[in-house]
């Protein structure tokens, strides 16, 4: 057997989390496409056999997951336990019992890594908000919505109890509380049709209020949602035990009424209104 062959059937035979095609691929470079088909069969280009590729599938403990998959996993682990920066690629492969190659072939950097783990989550979180969104309009009827209806639109896919594991909650509340031009980025790419949406059905539901107060009591709001996923700890020794952070349906009411009270309380009349009334008067 040759050197390319011996080292790619050790690269498989010896995979305790299973390898990927693509991770046979970026350590075949140069192998040639028609060569390591025929190896993957067992042969070589001319029909020689090389290797019993089914005793090394029966033999060895495989992760059914793809590389691509488990890399994800990983990195959602490891950022949600660490943080962006704190999390480096060479931890992310260790987890996942991949190597660097295959990050690079399918997320070319960490940043690019991160965004995909987010986009993982996401796209099916604003799927559901906005589904839930078009539900309550159209049982509306062409009004606007009533604001606690508005509000389980926005928050209730996020904290809906048993959503893929604490992680994922600790996750996205990192999100929003270590923001950073990588983040920004996936907020404009993730997260703009559905802003655009619920802006409009908040300024329906709250039509005397400025826009200014709408825009802080907005903030306020994904704030306080963001402390809800992101702190529970704090909330568990502030109350000495008496509230429980992961009674996420518990969160979820006390959260809507506490943003609904907020959102809906008479309009604040800023420094910069006063400053125009005064010079009017």
């Amino acid at each position: 057997m040759g050197l390319q062959y011996q080292s790619l059937y050790q690269l498989i035979a010896n995979a305790g989390h299973g390898t990927a095609l693509a991770d046979v691929a970026v350590s075949a470079k140069g192998l040639g496409v028609r060569r390591l088909r025929a190896l993957l069969s067992g042969q070589d280009l001319n029909g020689k056999k090389l290797l019993d590729i089914s005793y090394v599938c029966i033999n060895h403990t495989y992760d059914m997951r793809d590389t691509k998959t488990r890399i994800l996993d990983a990195a959602e682990r490891l950022l949600s336990e660490r943080g962006f920066a704190a999390c480096s690629l060479r931890a992310v492969t260790a987890e996942a019992g991949a190597n660097l190659g295959a990050v690079n072939y399918h997320f070319r950097s960490k940043e690019a890594l991160i965004q995909a783990v987010f986009r993982r989550r996401l796209e099916p979180l604003n799927r559901e908000r906005l589904a839930l969104l078009d539900a309550y309009e159209a049982k509306a009827r062409g009004k606007p919505l009533p604001l606690t209806a508005l509000l389980y639109a926005f928050l209730d896919p996020l904290l809906k109890p048993g959503r893929d594991g604490s992680g994922f909650i600790r996750l996205i509340g990192r999100m929003y509380s270590e923001p950073s031009l990588n983040i920004y980025k996936i907020f404009r790419a993730e997260l703009q049709e559905t802003i655009h949406r619920f802006l409009h059905a908040f300024r329906r539901t709250l039509p005397g209020l400025p826009p200014e107060d709408l825009y802080w009591r907005l903030f306020f709001t994904i704030g306080a949602m963001a402390q809800t996923l992101a702190a529970g700890p704090l909330l568990r020794l502030l109350s000495e035990g008496t509230c429980n952070p992961d009674d996420l349906e518990d969160a979820l009411a006390r959260l809507v009424q506490f943003t609904g009270a907020g959102l809906n309380a008479p309009a604040m009349e800023s420094r910069k209104r006063k400053a125009g009334k005064g010079s009017n008067s």
